[in-house]
């Protein structure tokens, strides 16, 4: 018997099917599925079996469907919502679990309500006060990780042979770079207009002391940033803002030579991507464009992103990405709060509702964020408790708490207190 193999019968298979196996079974679960929707053929297959229809096999644990995964609409759902032990999407008294796992896990990964009617925040962003997990305050769970677990442990109880599920877990630290250098390498008409600011605010010799290279500029934190991931063998990704400037855009002119040297300096020591700008999800143009300046300074391909106030259009912005060659986007995550956006912790590919079909972009759902911290939090303590829970509540699945942190913030720029403690305090905390 093999034990990391597991035959699946099913009247019929579609892409939502195909994609929830592939999410559920194979990259969580960690097994080599083989589905058969031919039942004598089913039947005679040994070792580990799962029946996920509504005809009864002996001596096979099954799962009725929910109507979810065969569906071929968008539509309004029936959640049939239980939340006694675990919060759970289509329960059902058909089985011993009590729910559907397969539909619940497809609900949350497929990001399913973004795609419905909903209500919109001040940047055009689905209001986060509307999701079904923070209605139900459980945002703070990694609910796919969990009922893959439920569901690989009531295989088990049949088939003891089964693999178990790995629950390793990590982090990984990602900056968000809305301006490069917050006084130098303005450009020239910037530039005037800050040192008559700063007269004003009485500054001036503050600003002219960092434009002259006596003192260095407010965001120089980099190096410290990348010294203190190396030390603990944190992966680290930068994303930088390259677009032209806006309301909500104040990223350095790209086209200078500090600003080109310094992100190839960055590079060097670490993971890089692309902040696309604000409107760039409303703008194919603007983002093709800012995908091409940052190739052009780093002369290599850009795959990573995460847009500028995780703005984005469900699916149109990840395809118009994908297209661009971008395969890992880092856009998932909560704005207002920390937590599961997703309902998961580990990185799953982006199913495109519209199209019935699987694309080549890999979601990284992020988990904090300092300036969701900040909002919440009047000092770095309160903060680091929080952080430490949610890690807490990876390491019990498995999976990857993707922390965000942004330059102005580490460095007390904005916010009621400086979040690099609150890093260095994390990274510390075992």
């Amino acid at each position: 018997m093999n034990a990391n193999h597991l035959n699946i019968y099913s009247v019929k298979r579609n892409h939502r099917f195909n994609y929830v196996i592939s999410e559920l079974f194979e990259r969580r679960m960690g097994l080599k599925v083989a589905v058969f929707t031919n039942l004598e053929e089913f039947i005679k297959q040994v070792g580990p079996r799962f029946n996920y229809s509504h005809q009864s096999i002996k001596d096979v644990p099954q799962i009725i469907p929910a109507k979810l995964l065969f569906e071929k609409r968008i539509q309004e759902q029936d959640l049939d919502i239980s939340n006694h032990d675990l919060f759970k999407l289509y329960s059902t008294k058909t089985n011993t679990l009590g729910f559907d796992p397969l539909a619940a896990a497809f609900f949350f990964l497929s990001m399913y309500e973004e795609y419905l009617p909903h209500l919109e925040d001040e940047h055009g962003r689905f209001l986060y006060t509307e999701r079904v997990t923070v209605k139900n305050q459980v945002h703070h769970l990694p609910l796919v990780e969990h009922y893959a677990i439920i569901l690989n442990e009531w295989l088990c109880n049949v088939y003891p042979d089964l693999a178990l599920i790995d629950k390793n877990s990590k982090i990984s630290v990602t900056i968000d770079v809305d301006q490069l250098f917050a006084v130098k390498a303005k450009g020239l008409a910037r530039s005037i207009l800050g040192l008559i600011a700063d007269t004003f605010r009485g500054k001036l010799f503050s600003r002219l002391a960092i434009l002259t290279g006596r003192s260095p500029d407010p965001n120089e934190i980099y190096d410290k940033i990348i010294t203190l991931c190396q030390s603990k063998g944190i992966p680290l990704t930068f994303f930088f803002q390259v677009g032209d400037n806006s309301r909500f855009d104040i990223n350095n002119p790209p086209h200078l030579n500090e600003v080109k040297q310094r992100i190839n300096e960055i590079a060097l020591s670490s993971n890089v991507g692309i902040h696309p700008s604000y409107f760039s999800s409303d703008n194919h143009e603007k983002l093709e464009s800012e995908v091409d300046r940052l190739r052009s300074i780093l002369t290599t391909p850009v795959t990573r992103s995460r847009q500028h106030f995780f703005r984005y259009q469900l699916p149109k912005t990840l395809l118009e990405l994908s297209e661009l060659g971008v395969t890992d986007d880092y856009s998932i995550g909560f704005t207002e709060c920390n937590g599961f956006r997703a309902s998961t912790c580990k990185p799953f590919r982006l199913f495109d509702l519209e199209r019935d079909e699987v694309t080549s972009v890999t979601f990284h759902p992020m988990t904090s964020m300092d300036s969701c911290s900040q909002k919440l939090y009047h000092n770095s303590e309160k903060a680091l408790e929080e952080l430490i829970q949610l890690r807490k509540s990876i390491q019990e699945v498995g999976g990857e708490m993707v922390t965000t942190w942004h330059v102005e913030v580490l460095t007390g720029q904005t916010g009621n207190w400086p979040s690099f403690d609150l890093l260095e305090k994390f990274l510390e905390h075992e």
